[in-house]
């Protein structure tokens, strides 16, 4: 086990009880076309047009039992022909590894950006001339993509949105020009939408500069749907982008969603 690994799956549970930090949307079907999986402290999303089926992120690789989550909601894994990744954190890619492939049947698509990140060539947590790797890596069945390029699959149009700052090549996605899935570029509570946390961040003043772009890109199109990696599911726009200046935090004293679960892990994790 990797030290991230280690970090993500031991330590973080401990660290973040009781700060609000994450409150994220149980398995359910949020939408004619959008479904929220949940693995202990994020989501990822289905969406489904007729038989075409794709993800925005994809989970853990270590995640027990994930087929019966896709069972809730009358799906399996084989059916999902594309992968959109935000970045390539084990919380959001862990299920597309080499080691560990759901979905096989998947085309992964990521900004050209993260592609070091995926290969395990950048390293995601620096401090002077030391730095750690990401446990994720994915050596084929990719392809990479720049800043507000389209993709097509079937009738389900995605455009990505390059949105750096909690890694160097994360990106949102626009999908049908509805639904928009933010990754971890931000937290939201009930006061707006923030910066996300500092200590997750690779470039934290980036990505407050990233977050004012896209509130403009945003504009152009009429989003109804805000599909986040550890904040839920929202539908307002205008709140999404209230407080994206702000870097979010989160303490025992004062937690970032108060109505977050104390320990969102627990249901999951023998901790």
């Amino acid at each position: 086990m990797s030290l991230i690994d280690f970090f993500g799956k031991k330590i973080k549970p401990l660290k973040l009880r009781g700060r609000g930090i994450f409150n994220t949307n149980p398995t359910a079907q949020i939408n004619e076309n959008i479904y929220s999986i949940a693995q202990w402290d994020v989501n990822f999303y289905v969406y489904r047009k007729g038989e075409d089926v794709i993800l925005i992120d994809s989970g853990y690789d270590n995640y027990p039992s994930p087929e019966r989550d896709f069972a809730k909601i009358g799906l399996v894994p084989d059916l999902v022909k594309a992968v959109f990744l935000t970045h390539a954190d084990m919380d959001h890619a862990g299920s597309i590894v080499d080691c560990h492939n759901l979905f096989e049947n998947a085309t992964v698509y990521l900004h050209e950006r993260e592609q070091d990140m995926l290969l395990g060539r950048e390293k995601r947590f620096k401090k002077g001339p030391f730095g750690l790797r990401n446990p994720v890596k994915r050596t084929s069945g990719y392809k990479l993509l720049q800043d507000n390029e389209v993709v097509e699959i079937g009738d389900i149009k995605v455009r990505i949105i390059h949105v750096p700052g909690h890694t160097y090549g994360h990106s949102v996605y626009i999908v049908d020009d509805r639904a928009l899935f933010t990754g971890d570029s931000m937290a939201i509570n009930d006061e707006g939408g923030h910066c996300f946390f500092n200590f997750y961040n690779m470039d934290t003043k980036l990505n407050i500069q990233s977050l004012s772009r896209l509130k403009e890109i945003c504009k152009d199109y009429k989003i109804d749907t805000i599909c986040t990696g550890h904040s839920g599911v929202w539908h307002d726009l205008e709140h999404v982008f209230r407080k994206i200046d702000m870097v979010a935090v989160g303490t025992k004293e004062k937690p970032f969603d108060p109505t977050a679960p104390r320990d969102i892990f627990a249901k999951h994790m023998n901790i």
